[in-house]
């Protein structure tokens, strides 16, 4: 069934998968272009990229006009035929969706607590590969699952080819660590947890802490550095900024004023770095 509703065949197709919304930040810019790599740089003329038509994808003129110009980037680079856009698929079907899979490809910028298909994939044997974003940075070990810096599309291509030849599938260590950590069970008893045994707090009050001249600064839990580029959750984007890097490199437990100073940058910058959200007070 799976099968017919997809138009494809894995004896004779290299599948991608890419199971997400059709959004600016859901990747599909970002899977295109890893996709053309595979295609024309490491040879996988059989691939096909399977992604869902999403049911009111096109109702709202700025997602038509987001669909239609992802639409021509594929014909630009004549991968109309590569690409397979389907139907909506019964929940019932979404493991042997993932299992069809070669890699699942998570390179997106949208931030969110716990994305749900990179872990799905890879609980269905299918590796994925996500951007170092958000708590994808953090839901799985550096070395349970493929993680590239956002926009790193030479190093997400190099790894699906790597994938894909070796026909990997996921490892039996990063299987134990996800029902370990997230099994089913667990996240339904602590949904239930929170919404059976929820209190009501007092409302907050406003509180003014003035900045002492003895505060002390870490890069903030939604930043993540790439040499000297700085990638900000909120922003999307990396900055490169030597002097920030370099900061947070040479101290990992935080750096008051008076080490940046000494470091060699002033308090304006600090203080400027502190107003864009690339650093956090800490202790």
């Amino acid at each position: 069934e799976l099968l017919r509703i997809l138009g494809v065949d894995p004896s004779r197709h290299t599948i991608v998968l890419h199971p997400h919304r059709p959004e600016l930040t859901k990747g599909l810019r970002q899977t295109i272009e890893v996709v053309d790599r595979l295609v024309n740089q490491y040879g996988f003329h059989d691939l096909k990229v399977l992604a869902p038509e999403w049911f009111d994808g096109a109702e709202t003129p700025e997602m038509a006009h987001y669909l239609d110009d992802m639409a021509a980037e594929i014909r630009r680079r004549g991968l109309a035929d590569v690409f397979v856009f389907h139907g909506w698929l019964p929940h019932r079907l979404m493991p042997e969706y993932y299992s069809l899979g070669g890699v699942t490809l998570v390179l997106g910028s949208f931030v969110e607590a716990f994305g749900n298909s990179a872990y799905e994939s890879l609980g269905c044997g299918t590796p994925a590969i996500v951007s170092r974003v958000s708590s994808n940075r953090r839901i799985l070990p550096d070395d349970l699952i493929d993680k590239v810096h956002f926009d790193d599309h030479a190093a997400a291509a190099a790894c699906a080819a790597a994938i894909l030849g070796d026909r990997r599938r996921t490892s039996p260590e990063t299987l134990a660590y996800l029902r370990r950590h997230y099994s089913v069970a667990d996240q339904l008893d602590a949904f239930a947890d929170a919404i059976l045994n929820a209190t009501k707090t007092p409302p907050m009050r406003y509180r003014l802490d003035p900045l002492k001249p003895t505060a002390r600064f870490a890069l903030a839990p939604w930043c993540d550095l790439w040499g000297d580029r700085v990638y900000h959750d909120y922003h999307g984007v990396h900055v490169e900024d030597a002097p920030l890097a370099r900061l947070v490199r040479s101290f990992p437990d935080g750096f008051s004023r008076a080490d940046a100073v000494a470091a060699g940058c002033d308090e304006a910058a600090v203080l400027k770095w502190r107003r864009g959200g690339y650093l956090r007070q800490v202790l």
